[in-house]
This record gives structure tokens, sequence and C-alpha cells, in this order.
């Protein structure tokens, strides 16, 4: 099975100063497999850029967990803004 596309996911606002524990980031991604099945996979993000103290726009890239034999085929990772 090939992951082909994944959901494209809203940007989150958060306050000024808002600890990054308080950020809600998704846990799971509906991804579009090449059969046209839609599933949820589970992911993690990079968010070592991020700083309460700095305001402005954080870029997330996602790690997506695939099932044995399951192959990644997205143009590039997932990604999440942070506002």
């Amino acid at each position: 099975t090939q992951v082909v596309a994944t959901e494209t996911l809203d940007a989150i606002e958060v306050p000024w100063s808002t600890p990054l524990d308080q950020i809600t980031l998704p846990s799971q991604i509906l991804v579009l497999t090449n059969n046209g099945d839609w599933v949820y996979l589970p992911i993690t993000w990079n968010t070592a850029s991020y700083d309460s103290l700095q305001s402005g726009t954080y870029v997330f890239e996602g790690v997506i967990t695939f099932p044995n034999s399951w192959e990644d085929q997205l143009p590039g990772p997932p990604t999440i803004t942070v506002i």
C-alpha cells in the first residue's frame, strides 16, 4: 500500500507566550492510499523551532508512522502552521 496524499491541516492560532505543551497538535493525520482509501495514521511533530516568547509563524513538519509494508509516496512531509 502506498500513501499518496494527506489532508490539509488548518493553522492553529495561539496567544503570545503559549507554552508548547498547551498547543493541541493532531496525533493522527488522514492519508489517502493508492487504493483510494482514506485512513488515519499516527503522526509526531518536529516542534524544536517553537519559542513561546517570540511571536511569529511556525511551520512544524510531521513524521507519519506507517504500518509495515506501507510506502511513503508523499511529495514532502506533512506540515502544520502555528501562529
